[in-house]
């Protein structure tokens, strides 16, 4: 498992979210997403939706394929394959 998290100056903001990065990112407590990486991406995709995940921002780009989805707790997963 990859953890991506944000370090240094960041700002928090009314609703608690921490703001910094790229423009447009979003953190919760440091936090800006958590990737997994898996063999089959369709598969997990399926049981994400299967548990009441929306999925979204599904991307083809070399060397993989990813999409999203926010947790109940609103932290956002990239499930990432390389297959």
């Amino acid at each position: 498992m990859i953890v991506n998290a944000l370090a240094g100056n960041d700002t928090v903001n009314a609703n608690g979210v921490t703001v910094n990065g790229n423009e447009g990112d979003e953190f919760k407590g440091g936090l800006n997403h958590i990737a997994v990486v898996v063999d089959d991406l369709d598969a997990v995709e399926k049981k994400a939706m299967a548990k009441g995940f929306t999925t979204h921002s599904h991307a083809n780009y070399e060397p993989g394929r990813r999409f999203y989805f926010n947790d109940h707790d609103g932290i956002e997963f990239e499930v990432v394959s390389y297959s």
